[in-house]
């Protein structure tokens, strides 16, 4: 079993918004494969996948991103078999990336990312995988909470590092790349720091 969890908010105002780069990115995802976001389960939206015997969730939580973690700890509830470690990755946006850039990892700190930091209080583990669409730091007359709640700019990077960010999560869930070399490929070609 494989689950991404897209962070990001709920509600029409928050659809374009940089705090939503997760869930534009598990969109395109479930796009890619031909599938839709049709049910709720474990405080998300969820597209459930069977492709070739792995089950595959895809997973928009209904929280906000402040509270992510209780919806990654909801699923880990209800699913006893999911590892963590393995099976779990976390798509979302940074600031601390340039814009338009891609950064995947295995493990790490939480940053500045409160829905990060949900994920590290409530699963208590900071052994996951994750995908970072970078955004580019706030400008210097906005706060952190305007920018990250504020419309991705037309023409930015930003839709660039979302449109791949869903080609390569589709070619890994499709298992037609593992992690190990995504992670190298995508940090090493694409990520622009």
């Amino acid at each position: 079993m494989k689950l991404v969890l897209g962070l990001g908010n709920i509600g029409k105002e928050y659809q374009r918004t940089y705090h939503n780069v997760g869930f534009l990115v598990l969109d395109k995802v479930a796009r890619n494969l031909n599938f839709r976001f049709r049910t709720r389960d474990c405080l998300s939206d969820t597209c459930v996948i069977n492709y070739k015997g792995d089950k595959i969730i895809l997973a928009k939580p209904r929280t906000f991103v402040n509270e992510s973690g209780k919806a990654l700890a909801a699923f880990l509830n209800k699913y006893k078999t999911i590892d963590v470690n393995k099976d779990v990755i976390i798509c979302y946006d940074d600031f601390d990336l340039k814009a338009g850039a891609v950064r995947i990892k295995k493990v790490g700190g939480p940053g500045t990312h409160n829905g990060i930091k949900s994920i590290f209080n409530c699963v208590g583990s900071r052994e996951f995988k994750r995908v970072r669409i970078g955004t580019g730091e706030k400008p210097d007359d906005m706060s952190i909470v305007d920018f990250v709640l504020s419309d991705i700019k037309e023409g930015s990077p930003v839709f660039e590092a979302i449109d791949y960010a869903s080609e390569v999560l589709t070619e890994y869930l499709k298992n037609e790349i593992d992690f190990d070399k995504l992670m190298l490929e995508t940090n090493t070609k694409f990520n622009k720091i």
